[in-house]
């Protein structure tokens, strides 16, 4: 049997393990109650991607030839939803009822 210490520190371990599947596209841990351009993946994870033109275009540039050289933020907006038609802008909230762990305190 686990002492509480070692309990404590597995939940926190597994969580934050569960919590890295949620980066942004810039590598950075998303951030509660700021929009996102969200892309659903069918075999992973859906990528977000920042609200700014900056990150838009960046993704752009990585993942289309010749793609991600937009100026304005319309422009930026635009492409992607033309390359990627299946994108939308949401609000992020860490969604807690999807992560589980047996070291969870009762």
């Amino acid at each position: 049997m686990m002492d509480m210490g070692a309990k404590k520190y597995a939940y926190e371990y597994e969580l934050a393990e569960w919590k890295e599947q949620f980066k942004d596209t810039d590598g950075e841990q998303l951030d509660d109650d700021l929009e996102y351009w969200r892309i659903p993946m069918l075999y992973s994870h859906d990528l977000f991607i920042p609200d700014e033109t900056e990150s838009i275009n960046r993704y752009l540039a990585v993942s289309f030839e010749d793609a991600g050289n937009n100026v304005a933020y319309d422009e930026a907006v635009k492409e992607l939803q033309e390359l990627e038609p299946y994108t939308t802008l949401e609000s992020w909230e860490w969604p807690l009822d999807g992560f589980y762990s047996k070291y969870e305190e009762e």
